[in-house]
């Protein structure tokens, strides 16, 4: 398994790793623009990541932005995958909107800061993932 990780938070990057890199590979970017590029790399190098967790608030593009990018290239370029990369969004925001509109963006789940790991664990579990 292939998991991409985009959070600008260093240390909130590395307690995320260390949780799920026993699930697989474990790539961190820490901007929007990066996530995409490394989809982009990854699509290219027909090596996909099947699961993403991003965060909203981040640099350069933001999150909700970047995962709208990602969904479309996996519309456009890659429309013979039968299963869409499941991503999951990780944000200090809790307000309706935010929520919504990661939604609308094409987020698999949304797990509002702090949380307890636990959850996160319950959640990939229940996209599949073990």
């Amino acid at each position: 398994m292939k998991i991409l990780i985009a959070e600008d938070d260093l240390a909130f990057t590395e307690f995320i790793k260390k949780s799920i890199e026993k699930f697989g590979e474990c790539i961190t970017v820490d901007n929007g623009a990066a996530s995409i590029t490394a989809f982009m790399n990854a699509v290219n190098n027909n090596d996909f990541f099947d699961l993403i967790i991003h965060d909203i608030e981040i640099p350069r593009i933001n999150g909700l932005d970047a995962i709208a990018i990602i969904r479309q290239i996996e519309k456009v370029i890659h429309p013979q995958k039968k299963e869409k990369t499941k991503i999951i969004v990780i944000s200090g925001h809790s307000d309706k909107d935010n929520v919504i509109g990661c939604f609308k963006a094409g987020c698999d789940k949304y797990i509002v800061k702090p949380f307890d790991i636990v959850k996160l664990f319950a959640i990939l579990e229940s996209l599949g993932i073990k």
